[in-house]
């Protein structure tokens, strides 16, 4: 790609602030090998209050802007359209009833939005289909609409479908003849001839791109991106908190941090393939999601020490250097949250691995076919010889050791010896704690205090069933 087209908004504006302190937005090009910006503006997005949110070319060169802006303490979706060789602003379009737009793609010089909207009997649109969202026109649902750009006077709107109850930036993905669409969800809801209950709090959702017409709809757990290659669609969301991903497959955070959970789904049926969660013990959170030819890859922010995913463990450097300065034994201590956030990038693989310690014919580690080879454990997403500590998502789980007499699926009590054991993950003996207390009096005595081994431990978490290939 020799050009990258940038999207943003601060609080002081490019390349006028008029206002202090009130945010504005910006759409700048930049040129890959040489890293200067071609050209940059604001024009279309001197509104007080504005939030960028997504950007996307056509094939004709033009440049698409979705944002939001706050105007008497109503919030509006917007999308602007610039020129992609000299950055000239074409149009812009609001939309009274949307709050949000929270995200874009195009395909040719057609437009695929998603975001919220909130009204009775509202076409925000100009579809002249009519829409009421939830509780009878007062809550926000998420809606995906269809807006041919390639005029110079404005959108002409092709459809526009209604997902259901929602919060937060609903995302859409063009593949091929076909969009997902996925976000959060607050309660059941009918698209068309499909259906979601609401029940794990997020949905995806396959969508025929001409008509918008429902192909296929699954209940998720909340998603913040997705991406598709066409095969399969692949999800992202951070959370403190675990998240649910059918009836019977729970995939909880480490300790109680953000972590980030990815997931894949079959794009044909929507089946679910894996889940799995990526970080350490700090803060760790995904801010965006592309699809490239070599697979998916995500960029986030990390306060952990190290941030793994399978056989693959990214360093921190930053984190060690700042338990130095700080005063923590980098050698000795693994403090969550001891740097400030570092950027990272992470690039999955499109083709999966089982894991060796696995022979796992039907895909679930609970099938009576799935054989764990003598000798292991199989946990926490880590193959674990028997006598051995998990080096999963390291150090959480450094104090908890394969029995594979007592189980091949669980790991055992923890180990005090050399570890503490609270938030669902291991302290090794000589970590500090911050300056504010953890709740942990039991464990450290006193803020900056140090944790002494051979205490009395948190309870162990409930068993999880961990899948080794579908959820």
């Amino acid at each position: 790609m020799p050009f990258a087209i940038l999207c943003g908004s601060a609080p002081r504006s490019v390349p006028d602030a008029r206002v202090r302190g009130v945010r504005q937005g910006f759409v700048c090009k930049v040129d890959m090998a040489t890293g200067k910006a071609v050209w940059v503006t604001d024009v279309g997005l001197r509104v007080m209050g504005i939030y960028t949110r997504a950007i996307a070319t056509t094939a004709a060169g033009h440049v698409l802007v979705s944002a939001n802006y706050k105007l008497d303490g109503v919030n509006t979706g917007m999308l602007g359209k610039y020129d992609g060789s000299n950055g000239a602003h074409v149009w812009s379009a609001s939309y009274s009833g949307t709050s949000v737009i929270s995200s874009v793609q195009a395909l040719d010089e057609i437009a695929y939005t998603s975001g919220l909207f909130k009204g009775f009997h509202v076409d925000p649109f100009a579809t002249g289909t009519r829409m009421t969202s939830s509780s009878n026109g007062t809550g926000s649902d998420a809606f995906v609409a269809s807006l041919d750009v390639s005029s110079s006077a404005g959108p002409a709107p092709t459809w526009v479908v209604q997902i259901g109850q929602s919060s937060g930036y609903p995302t859409v993905v063009v593949s091929a003849d076909f969009l997902f669409v996925a976000g959060a969800l607050k309660a059941a809801s009918a698209i068309g001839t499909c259906s979601l209950t609401g029940e794990f709090g997020g949905y995806l959702v396959k969508l025929d791109r001409q008509t918008g017409s429902c192909l296929w709809a699954r209940d998720t757990p909340p998603i913040l991106r997705a991406v598709s290659d066409g095969s399969h669609v692949w999800t992202v969301q951070s959370s403190s908190k675990a998240l649910q991903f059918d009836a019977t497959h729970t995939l909880e955070n480490i300790g109680k941090e953000d972590d980030v959970f990815v997931a894949k789904f079959q794009s044909s049926d929507g089946v679910g393939l894996w889940a799995a969660v990526i970080g350490g013990t700090g803060d760790d959170s995904v801010k965006d999601f592309g699809m490239t030819p070599s697979g998916p890859i995500f960029v986030g922010s990390s306060r952990s020490e190290t941030v793994s995913l399978g056989e693959l463990t990214v360093t921190n450097l930053h984190h060690q250097t700042a338990e130095a300065v700080e005063g923590f034994d980098p050698d000795t201590s693994h403090a969550q949250n001891a740097a400030q956030q570092t950027l990272f990038a992470m690039l999955l693989a499109t083709t999966d691995e089982v894991p060796s310690c696995i022979t796992c014919p039907s895909g679930e580690l609970t099938a009576s076919d799935t054989t764990i080879v003598s000798g292991t454990c199989f946990a926490h997403g880590e193959c674990v010889a028997d006598g051995a500590f998990s080096h999963a998502h390291s150090p959480a789980m450094s104090c908890l050791k394969c029995v594979s007499a007592n189980s091949q699926t669980e790991l055992a009590a923890p180990d005090l010896s050399s570890h503490c054991y609270f938030d669902d993950i291991c302290h090794p003996a000589g970590e500090r704690a911050p300056a504010y207390n953890w709740q942990n009096e039991a464990r450290y005595t006193v803020p900056h205090s140090a944790c002494t081994a051979l205490v009395t431990a948190d309870p162990m978490p409930e068993p999880l069933v961990i899948p080794c290939l579908t959820i």
